[in-house]
């Protein structure tokens, strides 16, 4: 059963990526979406006052815990009519706070994909959208990073961003079955960017070529010194409508979840980045 999760915190980041979910879902067909709320106090706000001089007491929690339930509960029949026909949509709201939430959900309801919207260049203050990357760095399932500007398209074109050192190790063939069937009309173009063509090494590819032998991929090989700007160049020559990215300790994103470069992605390309993790 495939499930994806969406963590929300009611701004236009979240909503959008939460929108993007219900429209990926007419075409991947999860059997559930869950819209994941966290509302979290500190201790330290029960007992002191806030800049307008009020205390948070539990009579306040109560009462904007069923606040908050209320728009959910709005947000999940506006998801609900762009989902897909088979597709559930249903609510959860934690007290915790929203990293801890997030894991706690993926332990509980074990989706296999967590669909989440990035700040970007935005200027929508999104707690949520601030915390995309850390939660895309701890997440234990894949995780796709929606930005802002994005609006769904029908998935027809997908970059493999994945570079020729241990591959077996590097590509999780599992994740990449359950979001992508091998059945489905969607091409794979595996990208490899290097700044010497003339040192790949054959039998990775051809390893490489085993693996993915399913999908009946394309595969590119291109020259450039700036491995952001080479993807970013290739996916929007190509149209593609999802980049996927390996964060494994021989892909040449090692260090994409140590740094800004998932954002940087997320804000230079138009379409959707997904973190492809073994589950």
């Amino acid at each position: 059963m495939e499930i994806y999760l969406v963590p929300t915190d009611f701004s236009q980041t979240s909503i959008n990526a939460a929108k993007y979910a219900a429209q990926q879902s007419t075409q991947t067909s999860p059997s559930k979406i869950i819209l994941l709320h966290s509302y979290y106090v500190s201790e330290y706000e029960t007992l002191l006052p806030s800049a307008d001089f009020t205390i948070t007491t539990p009579e306040y929690i109560i009462a904007e815990t069923e606040k908050r339930g209320k728009t959910l509960e709005d947000l999940k029949v506006t998801i609900s009519e762009l989902a897909g026909v088979n597709c559930i949509v249903e609510t959860h709201i934690s007290a915790f706070p929203v990293i801890r939430a997030v894991h706690n959900a993926i332990s509980d309801y074990e989706p296999t994909l967590v669909v989440i919207g990035t700040n970007g260049g935005d200027l929508d203050n999104s707690d949520l959208g601030s915390n995309a990357l850390v939660i895309s760095k701890t997440s234990p399932i894949p995780v796709l990073v929606v930005p802002p500007q994005v609006r769904w398209q029908q998935i027809k074109r997908v970059v493999l961003a994945c570079d020729l050192k241990k591959v077996k190790e590097v590509i999780p063939l599992k994740s990449l079955k359950k979001i992508f069937d091998t059945s489905s009309p969607v091409q794979l173009l595996v990208l490899n960017i290097c700044k010497d063509s003339q040192n790949l090494d054959e039998s990775e590819h051809s390893a490489l070529q085993e693996i993915l032998a399913e999908f009946n991929p394309q595969y590119f090989f291109r020259e450039h010194t700036n491995v952001l700007q080479g993807i970013v160049e290739f996916t929007k020559e190509q149209h593609a409508q999802i980049v996927i990215a390996l964060p494994k300790k021989y892909s040449f994103f090692t260090g994409l979840l140590h740094t800004s470069l998932t954002e940087q992605l997320a804000d230079h390309l138009s379409i959707p980045v997904l973190l492809l993790k073994d589950n």
